[in-house]
């Protein structure tokens, strides 16, 4: 009887494992993810940082600039507001004033539409998703972590709003499978992918300008200690595929932020003297303040990010206040919001692949854990703690 059901389990897998099956389970839960979401339109107003967001990425639709507000990269702000901005939706004045003389219809009408545009990324999550898990683990599970995607309740919440998180989990994903590929095949044409996806994350949310070069390295350096002795890329391939990375990378980012050229923008973040964001903060101005360079919104926005960072941010944890944080802020919020079958599995899964003696054999297994560890890793010296969103 085992046997039975053993060979009808393979056999589903398989039936399930065809392109056009696995497509259709893939738009079933990209739906589902949808409607989930889309029932709490009606119900939440907008967060404080959602007028903000929206009204900087209507600029560059009503305008062709992108001058607000620089904190942010325009990408994900450009999606969120084009469903409002075709519906209607235009800024008033100078600021970033959207709904102050519009009726109650009107602002949730272009409120959702808003948070329509963040859907976007949805699809391109799951099937992402399915992929490295296909090529990890097999069919199975590439059938089922899509699902533990569509029921998590961060990103089930994050999706919902008209704000960057969702867009940046999703490109940091997507650029760090697309690393994870060019490690394992050294290929030009990963390269190029990897290049690509890279620029659009950071074109979404700075964070990922910080998080995925640590992944990248760690990535290289593991198909490096397996394919020893022989190295991954000669030294020539290795510096033409740099040159077309940073090629590509620095095109894409380019062309997110309109192909401007001109001075750099005046600063709109101050951190203490003494700290690296100060620091940063005036190397810029004195090497690119004087002279016309390219995107430099781009530059300002990470400038002015790094000296937020250094004066801090009023945060909350635990019943107490700070200014500047806590270095664990992100491993309480991570433990406390995170469902815990979602947990379980996580270390299970992880514990399964230690014990295992055939983990050697199998591609690259170990590299979402350590870009996860990465990630949090790197978050634990910020000084922006308000939220579990932004890991």
């Amino acid at each position: 009887m085992s046997d039975f059901y053993r060979l009808a389990a393979r056999r589903s897998v398989r039936l399930l494992d065809r392109p056009l099956v696995a497509g259709l389970w893939l738009a079933f839960l990209t739906l589902l993810f949808a409607a989930r979401c889309y029932r709490t339109y009606g119900i939440f107003n907008n967060t404080v940082d959602e007028p903000a967001h929206i009204a900087c990425g209507l600029e560059v639709w009503q305008n062709g600039r992108y001058t607000l507000e620089l904190q942010h990269p325009p990408l994900g702000r450009v999606i969120v507001a084009l469903p409002a901005y075709l519906a209607g939706l235009r800024l008033d004045g100078l600021g970033f004033g959207l709904w102050e003389h519009a009726d109650a219809a009107y602002y949730w009408r272009t409120l959702r539409l808003a948070r329509l545009g963040n859907l976007v990324f949805a699809p391109f999550l799951l099937v992402y998703v399915h992929l490295w898990a296909r090529r990890l683990y097999g069919p199975a599970a590439a059938l089922l972590a899509p699902v533990l995607v569509s029921l998590c309740p961060n990103l089930l919440a994050h999706a919902s709003l008209a704000t960057l998180d969702f867009g940046a989990a999703t490109t940091v994903f997507i650029a760090a499978y697309h690393f994870w590929r060019w490690s394992l095949d050294g290929t030009l044409r990963s390269c190029l992918y990897a290049a690509a996806a890279s620029a659009i994350a950071v074109a979404t949310k700075f964070s990922a300008f910080f998080f995925l070069p640590p992944i990248a390295l760690a990535f290289f350096l593991i198909a490096w200690l397996r394919r020893r002795p022989n190295p991954l890329l000669t030294r020539a391939m290795l510096a033409a595929q740099g040159a077309a990375f940073l090629g590509t990378a620095s095109a894409v980012l380019w062309a997110a932020y309109l192909f401007e050229v001109g001075p750099l923008p005046a600063a709109t973040f101050y951190a203490p003297p003494r700290t690296l964001g100060q620091y940063s903060t005036s190397a810029m101005e004195i090497l690119a303040g004087r002279h016309s360079i390219p995107a430099p919104g781009f530059f300002r926005g990470l400038t002015d990010l790094l000296s937020h960072d250094a004066k801090g941010h009023p945060a909350y944890l635990l019943g107490q206040w700070s200014q500047s944080g806590w270095w664990y802020y992100f491993p309480v919020a991570l433990a406390v919001k995170t469902p815990l079958p979602l947990l379980l599995l996580f270390f299970a899964g992880l514990l399964t692949l230690i014990v295992r003696r055939d983990h050697s054999e199998i591609r690259g297994v170990f590299c979402p854990a350590v870009a996860a560890a990465l990630t949090l890793t790197i978050t634990l010296r910020s000084g922006i703690n308000i939220g579990i969103r932004h890991i």
